[in-house]
């Protein structure tokens, strides 16, 4: 799991094809929940990076994003976002997100 900041954001993105984003505040009830999760899911997917973004600490990924409300998952494949979701799922859906192939 990488922390992504607006300092490394572009380096991640462009140096890796698949990126998935966990936009995440610590005082949210939902992100506690979905954050272990989805950690445990991207252990079993070695090929895409995983990172987290706190939106408290990085209004700007969130803007850029359009984050409206958290927990925010979003897949960036190619430097472009071709899916996410909003609010917590459970382990079959972030499975199915994580494998999900996208055009």
């Amino acid at each position: 799991m990488t922390i992504i900041t607006k300092d490394n954001f572009n380096d991640i993105i462009k140096n890796n094809k698949e990126v998935i984003i966990d936009f995440w505040a610590p005082w949210c009830t939902p992100c506690k929940a979905l954050g272990p999760l989805i950690e445990e899911v991207s252990e079993r997917y070695p090929n895409i990076v995983f990172g987290k973004v706190n939106v408290d600490e990085e209004p700007e990924l969130a803007n850029l994003f359009r984050v409206e409300g958290i927990p925010y998952v979003a897949k960036v494949v190619d430097q472009k976002l071709v899916d996410s979701f909003v609010g917590f799922n459970t382990e079959d859906y972030v499975e199915e997100f994580f494998a999900r192939k996208t055009k």
